[in-house]
């Protein structure tokens, strides 16, 4: 029993990895995005 209970919590904590570097990624993609849009109209 304890090791299917650590099995969960592990699996919990790694979905929470997950999730937070998803999060992560999207938020660098958006800021990366509006950089980059907000440097071309300004050479444009």
């Amino acid at each position: 029993k304890t090791i299917l209970c650590s099995c969960e919590d592990s699996s919990i904590y790694r979905w929470d990895a997950v999730r937070y570097q998803r999060d992560g990624d999207d938020q660098t993609m958006n800021s990366h995005e509006s950089t980059e849009g907000s440097a071309e109209e300004d050479s444009d």
